[in-house]
């Protein structure tokens, strides 16, 4: 509906929030308001008092979403790890039933993902939309990166990319994770599940980095570790070695454009690489793995020797990256918007859900976070951080650092024109740290802290 308010959280930067920039874009082009950003459903809901909610997951936020409904919100999830690469049980264990009782519509990454949950929550409306991460992995909306690829090959020349995702050196101990979660429930079965097969993995992987340096002296080795973990194991593991580089900056996809291979284990970007037919090795010693499908679609290697092999003779299998028929069927019961954008469907989920609702109440408003806002307000967004967050707190952000408008600016500019509606306005919100708003409004695109607009489509 015409200019109803629409709020989407940003959890992780560096993996997500291009991909809800699309679809805020998207959005906004329909005559939504886009409110969007780092933890804005935990410092603004009610200061904004939305009219469409998104959740990032179906796993015990039944009490945000009852609030959000019983005050006429439309709620709608839209998992930011929804994918079933584990199978249905395991993506099972992740889904409450309470949570999606007080969702209206349950946007699943692919079909496999609606069987589990309309198994879990017959009563509940899903859609199959995919996932907006995986749009600007199509071309021509994978030019975004091209710039920043461009730039990583200049300073890394010729460069090999190790993607790590290894909770057993993650910033948060398995106390403190276990912590969020009511005794017995499944997930923490799961979760020491996967330290068990992880702790094995781990220590091979890291010896597989150390002699791919040996191997490999006149290329640069790239350690990207994810952003959940701590990098400090291999800094300390590899300071020894000159060509090996611990750099968690920016996202994952330039990164992946820009190298000769990637090497992981049962991670996502495995899947991300074959999409963009980069040369793809899961290194799976012994057969030792936690999720099926991002192997599937790599060249598996079991050896050290299979992985230099590989990277020798990559150029000779550039088709096996090519994204064929046999990838697609193995990628799209998990993902489903190979060759469809998920933003659009989306938005169609929105039109719908907005379609019949006439919001009358509003959210009470919380004044412990109200005096927070005021604060930032006062302070200004960056001194907040810096004052609050990082010293007083003695967090580091690592997550989502402060980002500039500016910033928001040049992401949403790198967008294909097909997508971007004239008169698309971004504002910063006064009162987040990393808060945003996205909308259309007189045809300029205006970027309000520096005092500059510029027509789209103007030279």
């Amino acid at each position: 509906m015409q200019g109803n308010k629409v709020v989407i959280p940003v959890e992780i930067r560096n993996r997500e929030l291009s991909a809800k920039l699309f679809l805020a874009v998207v959005l906004a082009d329909r005559g939504y308001d886009v409110y969007l950003g780092n933890k804005i459903q935990h410092t603004a809901l009610d200061k904004i008092d939305p009219d469409v909610y998104f959740e990032t997951g179906a796993r015990q936020q039944e009490e945000r979403l009852r609030r959000c409904q019983e005050n006429g919100v439309s709620t709608i999830i839209l998992e930011t790890e929804g994918q079933t690469f584990g199978g249905a049980d395991r993506f099972a264990i992740d889904t409450d039933k309470k949570t999606l009782e007080y969702t209206d519509c349950y946007c699943a990454w692919g079909r496999i993902a609606k069987d589990t949950v309309a198994e879990i929550s017959p009563e509940t409306r899903i859609e199959v939309t995919g996932n907006p991460r995986f749009d600007l992995l199509q071309k021509p909306y994978r030019q975004i990166y091209a710039e920043r690829a461009n730039q990583l090959n200049d300073s890394y020349d010729n460069y090999i990319l190790f993607n790590t995702n290894f909770n057993v050196n993650g910033e948060k101990s398995l106390e403190q994770i276990e912590r969020q979660f009511d005794d017995g429930h499944p997930v923490i079965d799961k979760l020491f599940d996967d330290v068990g097969k992880q702790v094995k993995i781990f220590g091979r992987f890291l010896s597989l980095i150390s002699e791919t340096a040996e191997q490999f002296p006149n290329h640069n080795i790239i350690v990207r570790p994810h952003p959940s973990e701590n990098p400090y194991i291999y800094r300390n593991c590899f300071y020894v070695h000159e060509n090996i580089h611990i750099d968690k900056r920016f996202e994952v996809r330039p990164w992946i454009l820009g190298s000769q291979a990637v090497i992981h284990n049962s991670c996502t970007t495995g899947v991300e690489a074959a999409l963009l037919n980069t040369p793809v090795i899961a290194y799976v010693p012994n057969g030792w793995e936690r999720l099926e499908t991002p192997n599937e679609v790599s060249v598996r290697c079991t050896t050290a020797a299979d992985v230099f092999d590989v990277i020798n003779h990559h150029g000779e299998r550039q088709k096996a990256f090519a994204l064929d028929t046999d990838t697609k069927t193995k990628l799209q019961p998990h993902i489903d918007n190979i060759e469809y954008l998920s933003a659009e469907r989306i938005a169609d989920v929105v039109d719908s859900v907005t379609a019949n609702t006439n919001k009358t109440d509003s959210l009470e408003t919380n004044n412990k976070l109200a005096l927070r806002r005021a604060i930032v307000r006062t302070v200004g967004s960056k001194r907040f951080e810096e004052l609050w967050v990082k010293r007083l707190r003695g967090e580091s952000r690592h997550k989502f650092e402060y980002i500039a408008t500016t910033t928001i600016y040049s992401i949403i500019e790198k967008f294909s024109d097909k997508i971007k509606p004239r008169g698309l306005t971004i504002d910063r919100l006064p009162y987040m740290v990393n808060g945003f708003r996205v909308r259309t409004v007189d045809g300029w695109i205006l970027i309000s802290h520096l005092q500059v607009s510029h027509r789209i489509g103007s030279n």
